[in-house]
This record gives structure tokens, sequence and C-alpha cells, in this order.
């Protein structure tokens, strides 16, 4: 799925009643009129939304979700929910978590602090895999919006070689480990 179908699909997912005129769908989406409508039909296409006449308006057309389009959406468990102080909705969708391959080593600097030494890859999301440093969608971005994805967003290669790392671990309560504090 590319960036600018997902952005219509969570935009009409956000909206009251999962329905927009396809002019308020192209300034919500940052797209030009052309643009919106050849998205919108290749979305329809796929059963993803539905185009209809607006009602209020016969010169004028809405855009709506439907079931298929609702499924594809569930299919994000990683989508979260937010009311902002000033009532705007915010969806956060993660990138990528970080999965740990292996525990290379474990130095016990006593019987409740160790440091451990691990190796650890990306594991992206749906969403990861189209945003990844590396895909044919960020690829046709400039230079600059790369740069501000990698550094805003957290954007990453995410199908690059697995990192290093280490963490100091501290026996707490129970008998539970959890990172040093140090």
């Amino acid at each position: 799925m590319a960036i600018t179908e997902f952005d219509v699909l969570i935009t009409l997912h956000n909206t009251p009643g999962r329905a927009m005129r396809m002019t308020d769908l192209a300034g919500a989406t940052m797209l030009s009129s052309g643009g919106m409508t050849r998205l919108v039909g290749r979305l329809e296409q796929r059963g993803f939304l539905l185009r209809t006449p607006d009602p209020d308006d016969a010169r004028a057309f809405r855009a709506t979700l439907t079931p298929d389009g609702e499924q594809v959406m569930a299919t994000l468990p990683e989508l979260r929910k937010r009311e902002d102080k000033d009532g705007t909705t915010v969806y956060f969708v993660p990138i990528a978590s970080k999965k740990i391959v292996a525990v290379t080593k474990v130095t016990m600097s006593g019987p409740n602090l160790a440091r451990v030494e691990y190796t650890w890859q990306w594991n992206p999301t749906a969403v990861g895999e189209i945003f990844d440093t590396n895909s044919k969608y960020v690829k046709t971005f400039n230079i600059w919006d790369t740069q501000t994805l990698i550094s805003k967003y957290d954007v990453n290669y995410y199908h690059g070689e697995p990192a290093k790392a280490a963490i100091n671990m501290v026996r707490g309560e129970n008998d539970q480990w959890k990172p040093s504090a140090e």
C-alpha cells in the first residue's frame, strides 16, 4: 500500500461517518483534486472505499470507507488513538520494534547486578515496511524529506544487519530483573 493510500484511508477512518467530500479529502491529505480522483479510483477498485454523489451538492462526490477499508485499518493492531488537549484525535502507528536476536554475554558484578550484552535487529510493522528508508516509496522522496523522516520520525533501514548493545540489569523485588537506573 502506498503512503498516500494509507493517508486517505486513515483520514476517512478518523472522520465521523467515515465519509468526506472529495475536495475536503484532497485538502486534508494535501493532494491535488486530480491526484485525489485517481487515488480514490484505485482504492474504489480494490473495494476499500465507495465514491457516491454528495446529497448536499449535486456537483460533488463523497468518498466513504467500506467494510473492506475498515478491515484494512483493523489489520494494523499497533494503531493507537488518543485525544489531544485541544480535542484533536491523534493516531499513532509504531513502525518498528527492536527484537533481541541473541544474548551474547552476561557478566555478573555481584548477586544483584549484571551487564547483559546482546544483539538486536528491527522488526518492522506493515507500516514500517512502507517507511523503511530503503523502500521503493521512500526512495522517491528528495534528500530533505528523507532526512526529516530519519531525524524527526525515527525512520530507519529496518532490514539492516543486527546491532550490538549492552544494558546493566539489577535484581529487584521478587527476584525480578529490570534495567538499572545508573
